[in-house]
């Protein structure tokens, strides 16, 4: 392998890292908003589960 042939793969794997790391932080984003939003649906879930107990106990 030549020296300039080397540097092109040095470069290509630098580059397929920096790629990735970018890609790793927006996948890491996307599930803090997922667990964030299920959460949200399972307090609401909660909410109306109570408010069916408290309006059936009549």
């Amino acid at each position: 392998m030549t020296q300039e042939q080397m540097e092109n793969a040095i470069t290509f794997i630098i580059e397929q890292q920096a790629k990735f790391s970018v890609d790793l932080d927006l996948l890491k984003e996307s599930q803090n908003t997922t667990e964030q939003r299920l959460k949200e649906i399972l307090d609401v879930q909660s909410q109306r589960q109570t408010w069916k107990l408290k309006f059936y106990d009549r």
